[in-house]
């Protein structure tokens, strides 16, 4: 059974599963100035309307100098993955803000990212986009399950471990 390699298969590419108790927490979260997830509004935690978005970067192999940043609007479920030059907070503050500023008003209306390094320009992603952004507890990436739940379906084109360097954004 062993020599049919029927793990290939499957969704996740795994030959073992995964530990029980999933990785060890190192330290506690930054962005201590940012909105908890617990105060965004009702309309965003039951999909009642459009406008709220959840973003976070798609993890990419070590040696990459690039990076893809990925949002999902939680109601229509829209999706948009796009290009980071590097993955530096300014560089995905730039291209977030691109993004938001070509949807339509309506559309725009809050904004849920986790309180990795790449999010601590969250305030002047505010003050230009004119939205005002949540984030998630330490270490509770579930919180914001659209999102996470997308870039595990993206996985099937971008597997986890290559190199997104040869991507353009068109590509995407």
């Amino acid at each position: 059974q062993k020599k049919m390699k029927l793990w290939v298969h499957l969704r996740h590419h795994r030959k073992r599963r995964m530990k029980h108790h999933g990785r060890k927490v190192k330290g506690c979260g930054r962005l201590p100035t940012a909105l908890p997830i617990e105060q965004r509004p009702k309309e965003a935690n039951n999909r009642q309307e459009e406008g709220h978005w959840e973003t976070d970067n798609v993890g990419t192999i070590k040696t990459d100098k690039t990076g893809i940043s990925a949002s999902v609007e939680r109601k229509s479920r829209v999706f948009r993955l796009r290009k980071l030059a590097d993955g530096k907070a300014g560089t995905k503050r730039k291209i977030l803000v691109a993004q938001i500023k070509k949807e339509n008003p309506r559309m725009r209306r809050t904004m849920t990212i986790d309180r990795g390094p790449e999010n601590s320009q969250h305030e002047e992603f505010t003050r230009q986009a004119k939205m005002p952004v949540y984030a998630c507890n330490p270490y509770h990436s579930w919180e914001k399950g659209s999102v996470e739940n997308t870039i595990g379906r993206a996985r099937f084109f971008i597997p986890k471990g290559s190199s997104v360097d040869h991507l353009t954004q068109r590509d995407l």
